[in-house]
């Protein structure tokens, strides 16, 4: 399978886009480390997909 590393949506947190042979073509995918951010960095994240 394959996915873009399309950048970081805050810093430390990367954002990738599922290929078309996905099961969810061009999905944004978040890989959200637990040790980046602060204890509201998960709320600004959903913020900013809701736009």
């Amino acid at each position: 399978r394959r996915a873009m590393v399309m950048g970081q949506i805050q810093p430390g947190i990367p954002v990738w886009e599922l290929g078309s042979e996905s099961r969810f073509p061009g999905l944004p995918y978040i890989i959200f480390p637990g040790n980046v951010g602060t204890d509201d960095t998960l709320k600004k994240v959903v913020e900013i997909l809701r736009k």
